[in-house]
């Protein structure tokens, strides 16, 4: 899939603690650094696997607990036309 002008593709993979298991259905929300009130929100597939368009920018990425909290887990950067590949690890 190739993002729109001004955009990137974020995709990855949520695991369980053991690095190996996939966690079906989580929840990943993105908080744009600049804007905090500016949330995409994706669920990860059956085999724990997340895909997200975003504008450019600096974004905040948490994981949901399933429980209506979500764990801060890392800063991405995106930029435009770029794709970005990265394992998140459930605690």
């Amino acid at each position: 899939a190739r993002a729109s002008d001004g955009a990137g593709l974020v995709r990855g993979e949520v695991v369980l603690n053991d690095l190996q298991t996939p966690r079906a259905n989580a929840r990943v929300v993105f908080v744009s650094a600049d804007d905090l009130t500016d949330r995409k929100y994706v669920t990860a597939d059956a085999f724990g696997n997340f895909e997200a368009t975003l504008p450019a920018g600096d974004w905040h990425l948490y994981l949901g607990q399933g429980d209506g909290t979500a764990s801060y887990h890392k800063k991405v950067t995106v930029r435009p036309h770029d794709a970005r590949d990265f394992r998140v690890v459930s605690r």
